[in-house]
C-alpha cells in the first residue's frame, strides 16, 4: 500500500460551475471539479466581493472598534471597522469610506498592510487589511439599515488583551491584528 501523505496536492479543473441561490451578499454555486486522477466530485463555493478591513489608529495611539450584533453567531462582536468593496472599488477608498460610515472618524495616509483569504475551503473573497494613522472624529455615523454600533477606542496593548481574553472573536479581524502587529514590529 502506498502512502498518498507525502504527494504535493494537485490542482483542480472546474469543469462546471451552477448558480445555486443568490443572496444579498453573496452567491452559492455549485462547482463540478476533476482532479488530475481522474476523479469528480461536487464541491459548493459562495462567491463574495472583497472585504477591506480599517486599521484606525488615533494620535493618541488608541485603535478604533466598532461593537456590533452578528446574525450568524448570534452575538456582539468587537471588530475593526470594515465591510464589503464595492463593485471595482479600491481597497483603500472602501475602508476610508467604511470607517467614517461606521463610526466618524477620518485618518490619513491609507496603505494595505496585508491581507487574507477568509475561507478558502467555501469562500472566494480576499479581506484586506488597511492601515489608517492619525484618526480623529469628523463626521456623523452613516450606518447601513441593519447597522447598529457602538464605537471604542482602545489603547493598542489593551487591543492584545482583549485578544488574549476572548473579546475579539471574529476570525478577520485577527488576521487583521495580527497583520497590525507585524506592521508595527517591522
Amino acid at each position: 500500500m502506498s502512502d498518498n501523505h507525502d504527494q504535493t496536492p494537485k490542482h483542480w479543473e472546474i469543469l462546471s460551475e451552477k448558480l445555486i441561490a443568490p443572496c444579498r451578499i453573496f452567491d452559492v454555486y455549485s462547482r463540478h471539479c476533476r482532479h488530475p486522477s481522474g476523479k469528480e466530485g461536487d464541491f459548493f463555493v459562495l462567491k463574495l466581493f472583497n472585504w477591506a478591513l480599517a486599521l484606525a489608529i488615533t494620535p493618541n495611539k488608541e485603535l478604533v472598534l466598532v461593537h456590533q450584533y452578528r446574525f450568524g453567531a448570534d452575538l456582539l462582536s468587537w471588530e475593526v471597522p470594515g465591510g464589503i468593496l464595492n463593485p471595482n472599488e479600491d481597497p483603500l477608498n472602501s475602508a476610508v469610506r467604511e470607517l467614517e460610515e461606521e463610526t466618524g472618524f477620518t485618518g490619513h495616509n491609507p496603505k494595505i498592510i496585508g491581507s487574507c483569504l477568509p475561507n478558502p475551503a467555501i469562500l472566494t473573497n480576499r479581506g484586506f487589511f488597511i492601515l489608517i494613522e492619525n484618526c480623529t472624529k469628523t463626521h456623523q455615523t452613516n450606518w447601513d439599515h441593519h447597522e447598529e454600533l457602538e464605537t471604542k477606542l482602545v489603547p493598542i496593548d489593551e487591543v492584545w488583551e482583549m485578544v488574549r481574553s476572548g473579546k475579539i472573536q471574529n476570525g478577520v479581524t485577527l488576521n487583521a491584528l495580527f497583520a497590525l502587529k507585524l506592521h508595527m514590529e517591522q
